[in-house]
Parts: C-alpha cells; sequence; structure tokens
C-alpha cells in the first residue's frame, strides 16, 4: 500500500481521482425521484405472513431437535464413551446452526426462551409475542 498526502492509503488496483468528482459522481448516483419503499416482513423480497401458530410451531420443532440432538450425543457419550467433549459440543453447535437454518425465516430461531425475554426487553421483539406462560 502507498501512503497518499492526505494521509490515506491505496493500493495499486485504485485509480485517482479528485475530492470534487469524488462527490460529484456520488451526489448524482444517489439522486433518485422517489426514495424505495421499505417491506415489513420480506424474504427474498417477496412479502410474506407467518401466523403466530407457525411460528410457534416452528420453535417447538427447533428447541425439541436442539434438546434432542444434544442430551443424545450425551447419552452416547456416557454408554460408549465414542463422542468426547469437543464431538458434544460440535454436535451442540451444528443443531443450533441448522435450526437457524431451518426455521429462521419462520420465527427468528429464537429456540430459548431466555433470547426472546432479552429481545423483548431491548425493544427488538413485540412482547406480545414473548410471553412466558
Amino acid at each position: 500500500m502507498a501512503r497518499r498526502e492526505d494521509d490515506s492509503y491505496t493500493n495499486a488496483s485504485v485509480f485517482e481521482t479528485s475530492v470534487e468528482d469524488g462527490r460529484k459522481d456520488k451526489s448524482e448516483s444517489y439522486a433518485v425521484d422517489e426514495p424505495p419503499q421499505p417491506v415489513d416482513d420480506a424474504l427474498c423480497g417477496m412479502s410474506t405472513s407467518v401466523s403466530f401458530i407457525q411460528q410457534l410451531i416452528a420453535e417447538f420443532l427447533a428447541t425439541f431437535f436442539l434438546i434432542f440432538a444434544g442430551c443424545g450425543v450425551i447419552a452416547v457419550n456416557d454408554k460408549n464413551g465414542m463422542a468426547t467433549f469437543p464431538g458434544i459440543a460440535v454436535v451442540w453447535g451444528m443443531v443450533v446452526m441448522a435450526m437457524i437454518y431451518a426455521v429462521g425465516h419462520v420465527s427468528g430461531a429464537h429456540i430459548n426462551p431466555a433470547v426472546s425475554v432479552g429481545f423483548a426487553i431491548s425493544g427488538r421483539f413485540p412482547w406480545r409475542k414473548a410471553r412466558v406462560v
């Protein structure tokens, strides 16, 4: 990297332009007739509507598979001693990853109720969905 006069860095792939040219180009590229409309619930650019019961079922299944696989690998390790501690940790992590990919678009994949309550306290999740019975 080469140091320029204004104390910034550049590499050989960056071409030199003046500051005024950069400002002009940037202002022209952002000039739009009307701003884009935000999409509230969007999945791949398409609006979606997921009912509350579907979100509950998704969270139930994600929690079930997490506990089933995590406790199952611990039981296998106790009986055979084949999983070892790193194997147990990998199984828990992989199940969380798989559940995020599987149900994340439906319910947010909180899986743990403490996550939902924490998000509700911080204002990132509606309280009506975080009710603890």
